[in-house]
């Protein structure tokens, strides 16, 4: 598969891996992502006119390309830093399998809604004595399981 697949990976940088971690299972649990991987590692940067040297831990995150600003937006929601890093990229290649499983991992899993309760009406939109009598003797509950 070459080209473009519609799978890519953000990547930000936290303070502490303590912080990586609560916001990566947030994204998983969210489904807002598939994967994400926790590096320590050693940052220099220049902010606020100094040159800063501290340790971070940089999460590379592995999502459809779809899903990019609604998983950039929540990463900016919980990250302390006012200014995070966050910049991604489209994957160009890459194992189909690899990439149904991304898919499948940040499909939303379909809730079953209860089918509503039969209504009867007459005019004027009351409720008949005989649906009223129906839910109280629960009928209505018997009728569903048909």
């Amino acid at each position: 598969m070459s080209g473009k697949t519609g799978m890519g990976m953000l990547m930000t940088t936290l303070p502490s891996k303590n912080a990586a971690t609560k916001i990566a299972q947030k994204l998983i649990d969210e489904r807002l992502v598939a994967c994400v991987q926790l590096y320590g590692m050693e940052s220099f940067y220049r902010w606020q006119g100094e040159t800063v040297n501290a340790p971070e831990t940089l999460l590379m995150i592995k999502t459809k390309v779809a899903l990019f600003d609604a998983a950039m937006a929540r990463i900016k929601e919980l990250h302390p830093y006012s200014v995070p890093e966050i910049v991604g990229t489209e994957f160009s290649v890459g194992l189909p399998a690899y990439f149904a499983w991304i898919d499948e991992s940040t499909t939303a899993k379909e809730v079953k809604k209860k089918p509503d309760a039969p209504k009867e009406k007459t005019r004027g939109g009351q409720v008949s004595a005989r649906a009223s009598t129906r839910v109280k003797t629960g009928l209505i509950q018997r009728m569903r399981r048909k």
